[in-house]
């Protein structure tokens, strides 16, 4: 696993970068209701989504450090997509989040997934409602509330009735309890967005997840988070990409690997291990903002972990 690397950048032009960091908020905890939801999937279930997801729904299990992005964000420079550090460049890469994730088998040759226009009545068509409720037209907006009392509840299947497309069969209210449980958890972990709403355009991606097995929602994921660090560079308050990535991404170049890990040939769960690598870290990394600003003015590539794929 490799990271761009360029020792292009005086010290002084760094010490310039963090005199004013923007002021932001991030994803800062995974709602409740989600997890509640995804513990009370049948195991059946939860593989079905591994397909499509792999490992990446184990971040609801972290917890986000705003410290860590908040200190990132003056060392990005958007013209080149790339941290900008005392004498060395670093970026997430495609095959770093596919390795962390799982999904980065046959990457380059997979069909990219990008966002697309989807309505009201397409997003009540793909989550298998029948009568339209006044939410779903929200400025095409849905709440995880709404998904949550029809999908993420047992009861939702009775209590909703012939208001759904299933048939009255549990079975297929099952399978499209999964569908828009793929929905809630991009909407709020992986593309958040400051109102805590939900894309209807999510609905439009999971039907393409699952209608084309060679697909790859990476590329997305990773623009939406280079889109999210130029916005909070320019001003913007709030990170609007998957900051919980991010985070297991830059700490796992501050952390030495004993070995090179291949994510090719050792099928790992890189994600749900990342905390108990951490633990050998905690005692050594800074605490708050402006030591994390500190921290980082200092760093420099003898520092980094450069290749640990």
């Amino acid at each position: 696993m490799r990271s761009m690397r360029c020792d292009k950048r005086p010290r002084d032009e760094a010490v310039e970068m963090v005199n004013d960091p923007p002021k932001f908020m991030i994803m800062d905890k995974t709602p409740p209701l989600l997890m509640a939801w995804w513990n009370d999937m049948h195991e059946f279930r939860r593989t079905e989504i591994f397909k499509h997801l792999g490992f990446l729904t184990d971040i609801m299990r972290f917890s986000p450090d705003r410290d860590l992005i908040e200190a990132l964000i003056p060392f990005w420079d958007s013209t080149s997509n790339v941290f900008r550090f005392s004498d060395f460049e670093l970026t997430p890469t495609l095959e770093e989040l596919g390795g962390f994730t799982g999904l980065d088998k046959d990457l380059r040759s997979k069909t990219l997934i990008a966002p697309r226009s989807v309505n009201g009545n397409k997003f009540l068509e793909q989550m298998h409602i029948i009568h339209p409720h006044k939410e779903c037209f929200d400025n095409g907006l849905v709440s995880l509330k709404f998904l949550y009392s029809i999908y993420g509840k047992k009861e939702g299947f009775s209590d909703y009735g012939n208001q759904l497309k299933n048939g009255q069969h549990l079975p297929t209210w099952e399978k499209h309890r999964q569908e828009a449980f793929m929905v809630a958890f991009l909407g709020t972990m992986v593309f958040p967005r400051r109102d805590k709403k939900i894309s209807i355009r999510l609905s439009g991606i999971v039907d393409v997840m699952m209608k084309k097995k060679k697909s790859t929602i990476l590329p997305m994921i990773l623009a939406d988070i280079y889109r999210a660090l130029t916005k909070c560079k320019e001003g913007e308050d709030f990170f609007e990409g998957c900051n919980i990535l991010l985070q297991m991404w830059f700490l796992e170049h501050l952390y030495r690997h004993r070995f090179a890990t291949d994510f090719k040939s050792e099928w790992t769960n890189y994600i749900l291990s990342h905390p108990d690598r951490m633990k050998e870290l905690v005692d050594k990394l800074p605490k708050g903002v402006k030591a994390w600003r500190h921290y980082l003015l200092k760093l420099t590539a003898s520092d980094i972990t450069w290749n640990y794929h």
